[in-house]
């Protein structure tokens, strides 16, 4: 897998607004292991973060019509290493050659204190912060005893959507139809790029007994490389770029654009490769 920078063993420096979030929000102390081993794309969110249940996230009031996620494509059967944590079996293509490791995880929000024990996939149990990637299987009851309600990051973790792009639906054995979309999380508008992008996917298990949350870092060969245009090193970004980081009106106009060509690209113009991101997590299987 190439890439234009390390992505699995190597922290993403510099992602502060995220980072902050997912040590307030999504809480991740990690304690054992177990397991073997298209259309006009929405300006960017700023009025909430995901609801509960996997839907499209609300938009502010300058945002678009949104874009209805395209139909799930057939479940496939990649080769690849087969992995179980708790009731979850999955298969990561050899492609990917992501070494994930299943853990225990707590799970929480930013202003309550009080964690639930979770099962994670990850690469590290020192990646608190899910930097290289996670795929966490949450207990709803459990948080929802626990927290007394359950949401999606980044709500409640003090953060919310700020821009989505690459909306699609997919579909997993045991599990009710489900969206992936590319996403930056924060706290105020930036410009989009690869340093904070995310692959997202937000399911929930048949029964209900368990939301899947799916977080991985990917790179897009249009956007820059730091939320700072002055600091891009990426040639091919979309151009023009924003002159200021604090210019909000250029800033949205530019998410929009970039939201638009994302669309277009085919899955392998994305690191990694967004098709097999996707077979990936279709071949999940909820086996209680």
């Amino acid at each position: 897998m190439m890439r234009q920078r390390p992505l699995w063993l190597t922290a993403v420096l510099g992602v502060l607004a995220a980072a902050s979030l997912w040590a307030c929000g999504w809480l991740s102390l990690p304690s054992s292991s177990s397991g073997a081993a298209g259309g006009s794309i929405p300006t960017p969110v700023l009025s909430g973060g995901s609801p509960a249940l996997p839907t499209p996230v609300s938009q502010g009031q300058a945002a678009a019509t949104p874009t209805l996620p395209a139909p799930p494509a057939a479940t496939p059967t990649p080769a690849g290493t087969g992995l179980t944590c708790g009731p979850f079996r999955i298969i990561v293509p050899q492609a990917l050659g992501i070494p994930f490791q299943c853990f225990q995880a707590d799970f929480g929000y930013f202003d309550n204190s009080t964690t639930v024990p979770i099962h994670r996939w990850g690469l590290s149990a020192s990646d608190i912060f899910c930097e290289h990637g996670c795929i966490d299987l949450i207990p709803v009851a459990q948080v929802q005893q626990t927290l007394g309600n359950f949401v999606f990051p980044p709500e409640g973790q003090n953060g919310m959507v700020i821009f989505e792009a690459v909306k699609q639906a997919l579909t997993f054995q045991g599990g009710k139809p489900a969206e992936r979309s590319l996403e930056i999380h924060g706290q105020a508008l930036v410009v989009a790029n690869n340093q904070e992008l995310r692959y997202i996917v937000r399911a929930m298990s048949v029964d209900d007994a368990y939301a899947v949350f799916v977080t991985l870092p990917i790179d897009a060969p249009i956007l820059p490389t730091d939320p700072d245009p002055a600091l891009n090193t990426n040639p091919q970004a979309l151009q023009p770029l924003p002159a200021s980081i604090s210019d909000m009106q250029a800033i949205e106009a530019y998410n929009q654009r970039a939201a638009q060509q994302l669309n277009q690209l085919p899955p392998d113009a994305f690191v990694p490769n967004l098709a097999l991101l996707d077979q990936m997590v279709q071949s999940l299987v909820y086996a209680p």
